[in-house]
């Protein structure tokens, strides 16, 4: 599945879909905002949703003390604005899957559904798996074509 810049028919077509959030582009998009108004289009029409362990993984970067820590803590409150997915409960216990693993699984299965990531290996999981993607490339919106 090629990857395209969104044109306006796409972004019409993809408003009322799911979309998924990764741990990479809700830090990106929480810390440097995009200057698109494309932006603002598409994501106001989508179901956005993260799961728990992104919520966890988000977390445990918080905790850090640097640039990045304070990155995720950012991206922990942009997160507050998201339906999260997944079960809370087990989201400590020992081999619980990781966050990547998640998305795929509850993406898998879905008509509507997107994954936002810069995480080029989930990408490629989720093309393989006929996911519709959405990333950046120059600081503005790709994603797969509508299907």
């Amino acid at each position: 599945m090629e990857t395209d810049r969104f044109g306006s028919n796409s972004l019409r077509a993809l408003a009322s879909m799911l979309l998924i959030l990764d741990t990479s582009f809700l830090i990106r998009i929480s810390t440097r905002p995009l200057h698109s108004e494309s932006l603002t289009i598409s994501f106001g029409g989508y179901d956005r949703v993260t799961v728990v362990e992104v919520i966890s993984e988000l977390e445990r970067i918080a905790k850090r003390t640097d640039r990045r820590g304070k990155d995720a803590r950012l991206a922990l409150a942009y997160a507050k604005d998201l339906r999260i997915v997944g079960d809370d409960e087990n989201r400590n216990k020992r081999g619980f899957p990781p966050a990547d693993e998640r998305i795929l699984q509850y993406a898998k299965g879905k008509k509507d559904v997107a994954i936002a990531s810069l995480d080029r290996s989930l990408l490629q999981e989720a093309r393989k798996n006929g996911i519709r993607i959405i990333s950046l490339s120059r600081e503005r919106l790709v994603g797969s074509p509508v299907l």
